[in-house]
């Protein structure tokens, strides 16, 4: 199922009114819930509005299901501060690695993941957003 590229992040997404936001959770859900444990991270309501936003314009081109994509937006948002905006080939390596022990039942394959992780950094890089230092996950 190739995605082609991704769309460009929406810089306003905290800015989407309210009914906007919550059908958009109504209908792909939410990022915390694909994290590899519970409370492993506090996600903010901005992100998860773009990640919804963003997983409804792919949905409008592409057969998704939210648990295909829910994966690779919880995957950007625990990265980016180690690797974003731009990774080199050896931590693009280091992250094709945790998409495999992070996707569950996702059916993207890594370059489609890949696509929504960039797509979440560039989001995360515009507004400044970045998750507890303590929690982001590091390879070994």
């Amino acid at each position: 199922m190739p995605l082609g590229p991704a769309p460009t992040f929406l810089p306003a997404a905290e800015q989407l009114s309210s009914d906007l936001g919550a059908s958009a959770h109504a209908l792909a859900g939410r990022v915390r819930q694909c994290l590899p444990w519970d409370g492993m991270s506090r996600i903010p309501e901005a992100y998860e509005r773009f990640a919804g936003q963003h997983f409804l314009a792919l949905n409008e081109r592409e057969d998704l299901d939210w648990k295909d994509a829910c994966p690779a937006y919880a995957l950007g948002y625990l990265t980016h501060t180690a690797y974003g905006p731009v990774a080199d080939r050896e931590a693009t390596a280091e992250l094709e690695a945790q998409w495999d022990e992070l996707r569950g039942v996702s059916r993207l394959d890594w370059p489609e993941a890949y696509a929504i992780v960039r797509e979440a950094w560039a989001y995360l890089a515009f507004h400044g957003i970045r998750p507890p230092p303590d929690r982001t996950p590091r390879r070994p």
